[in-house]
């Protein structure tokens, strides 16, 4: 038997929650539903692996999330959706969207590059800490996968 998980990521609040417009105004919160910091490695089954630099993804305890995701995009931050999160939720109306991937190099959005300074620097008044609805683009992100039965009672990352 396999497992279903449907894996989210909401670009701007980097949570499986939605968020409040306050919260995002507060200087003194900097994560929510956030793991503790730490090194990135990659957990080896076992000592003969490792010493051996087997590579991660011919491991039993790695599963790639690369690929085809469902994807939202809206140019103003005020329309995007904050149930989405919900295992329910209607997605099939959104985009296949490749990831990895850029959200202007597969149509949305555009293309900004400046060598120095901020694209947006003439376009909203500077008032931090406080975020403009308006011309602030928002890109939610659904995928569904199936976890191994032998992963069971492990901790999932």
């Amino acid at each position: 038997m396999k497992q279903r998980i449907l894996f989210l990521i909401f670009i701007i609040s980097c949570s499986t929650s939605a968020q409040t417009f306050n919260e995002w105004q507060d200087p003194q919160v900097n994560q929510i539903n956030r793991t503790n910091a730490g090194a990135a490695y990659f957990p080896f089954p076992d000592r003969e692996s490792a010493l051996n630099n087997k590579e991660k993804e011919a491991c039993d305890n790695y599963l790639s999330l690369n690929g085809k995701w469902k994807f939202n995009w809206v140019q103003n931050f005020d329309e995007r959706p904050t149930d989405f999160y919900k295992t329910d939720y209607n997605d099939t109306y959104w985009t296949d969207f490749p990831v990895p991937g850029m959200w202007e190099r597969n149509g949305f959005g555009n293309p900004v590059y400046l060598s120095i300074g901020y694209a947006w620097k003439n376009q909203f008044e500077n008032k931090p800490p406080f975020v403009e609805k308006k011309n602030n683009a928002v890109g939610s992100y659904r995928r569904s996968f199936s976890i191994s039965e032998n992963w069971k009672n492990k901790e999932l990352f």
